[in-house]
């Protein structure tokens, strides 16, 4: 059985803040940094106060359930002392290197916050707010999603690879998206690593009628507002379907369409597909 599979999430939003310090001290002991305990109790209470602050209009009820909270921390802007990175930051460090180490806390962390990208599959949940606008003046594109970054030449090698037999794959980390193609742009183009790779921007394809029952958006949680965000956990199965080159000299970029699963489990995924090298 994997670590994600025999963890529970958890019940109380105390628990989320006793898994982040947990992860974050495990984090910086296997980093060899000194005095993680104290670090990371200091790091977790500075997110525990940018999340639990509320701006004019916030429900408090925001505070009320855990995986409101874990979003919320996702979403935080504050940077720990140790690597300068974002909590999310710290989280994607951790899918990426995998280690046995990270799980208990890093695995109980996500299935607390996919209670929130997951939930549609409950009785009675309401839909997310599903991006069905067409308005290209304001970057919406209907039923779809973008993605801004960085696509080193192996990454656009495997990407040709599996465009041309059409696999299905997996992508280890959680995935930010957003509806608002100018805000994939910004991160595109100012924001994305490593600056000396070529810059990339997904398109992120729902099926309108099938939808997906794996992604949300965090707009209502969220600490950085108007940003639009869509949340894939870790692990979410994709297809990719183009990649073309678009424009020439230092503004062009790759233009990748990818098409979402609608279901994240078996049978509608095959078991033992490939992970995404990069994404």
């Amino acid at each position: 059985m994997s670590t994600y599979e025999s963890v529970e999430p958890v019940d109380e939003p105390a628990a989320v803040w006793q898994c982040v310090q947990s992860y974050i001290e495990q984090l910086y002991v296997e980093k060899g940094k000194l005095e993680c305990q104290r670090k990371a109790q200091e790091f977790t209470q500075i997110l525990k106060t940018d999340v639990e602050t509320l701006t004019e209009g916030e429900d408090p009820n925001l505070l009320e359930k855990p995986e409101f909270v874990a979003a919320r921390a996702w979403s935080s802007v504050k940077k720990d002392g140790e690597f300068q990175r974002e909590f999310c930051g710290l989280l994607q460090m951790g899918l990426r290197e995998d280690e046995a180490v990270y799980m208990p806390p890093l695995a109980t962390y996500f299935k607390t916050m996919n209670r929130y990208a997951v939930g549609q599959r409950a009785p009675g949940r309401d839909e997310p707010p599903w991006p069905k606008t067409n308005d290209p003046d304001a970057g919406l594109e209907a039923w779809t999603l973008f993605r801004g970054g960085r696509l080193p030449h192996f990454a656009r090698e495997w990407y040709e690879q599996v465009i041309a037999s059409g696999e299905i794959y997996r992508v280890s980390m959680a995935l930010a998206t957003s509806q608002l193609k100018d805000k994939a742009l910004h991160f595109m183009t100012t924001l994305s690593y490593p600056p000396s790779e070529d810059m990339v921007l997904a398109r992120y394809r729902i099926d309108k009628d099938q939808k997906c029952y794996h992604v949300n958006c965090l707009e209502c949680l969220t600490k950085v507002k108007k940003e639009m965000e869509w949340w894939f956990p870790p692990y979410a199965a994709f297809q990719a379907t183009r990649l073309e080159r678009v424009g020439d000299g230092p503004g062009s970029y790759w233009e990748l369409d990818v098409k979402v699963s609608f279901d994240n489990l078996s049978p509608h995924v095959p078991p033992g597909v490939k992970l995404a090298p990069w994404a």
